[in-house]
Formats: C-alpha cells, structure tokens, sequence
C-alpha cells in the first residue's frame, strides 16, 4: 500500500509559507531578520567591549556569534535546498553540528 503526500506535489511546490510574501519567497531577508543580526552584532560587540581586554572571554564571544551566524545561513541553505538533494543532505548535518556546538556552549560559561 502506497502512502499518500501530505500535500499533493503540484501545491507544495508553489505554497508560499505563512507570513512570507510572494517577492520574500526567493531568498531575501526580511527587515526583521537583519534586525535580528544587528541586534546579535551590537550584543556581541558590546560584550566584547566590556571584556576588559580578557582573551578568553572574546573568544568565547566570537566563537558563539561566528556559530550562531553560520547555524542561521546552514538553516536558510537548508530551506532552499531542493527535496532529497545530496546538499539537504549535507546541510542538514552542518545543522545539527552547529545546533550543538551552540547548545554545548550554552551549557558552559566564558572563563
């Protein structure tokens, strides 16, 4: 007995998810999305700054906004990536080294 798709092929491939609009569907980030990274990017620098100079502290910082940056672009990649292709493939273990890599370092705290 064959299983049935949840969605028939011809609608999952044009449904645009919810909250995206029809120009933001080929890629573009969305204003609250570069908000977003700002936000990270001020944060970070901020904690950098405030480091005192300590090494280890900032690279405890850089290495948690470099991961997080590279996990989001892996996540985006992901998305994109045709069903079933070699690349989803590989993405998808970028994604959970990164997704572990990050909750490792949640679980630490900088020296």
């Amino acid at each position: 007995m064959a299983e049935e798709p949840l969605l028939p092929a011809e609608a999952g491939a044009a449904a645009v998810p919810p909250g995206r609009r029809e120009a933001d569907a080929g890629g573009g980030f969305s204003w609250l999305t570069a908000l977003g990274f700002l936000f990270l990017t001020f944060n970070s620098g901020m904690a950098i700054y405030r480091s005192n100079g300590d090494a280890a502290v900032v690279a405890f910082v850089a290495f948690s906004y470099v991961d997080l940056v590279l996990l989001f672009c892996c996540l985006r990649w992901f998305e994109s990536a045709a069903p079933g292709s070699p690349a989803r493939g590989h993405l998808k273990v970028a994604v959970w080294a990164g997704a572990d890599t990050g909750g490792g370092l949640g679980g630490s705290s900088p020296p």
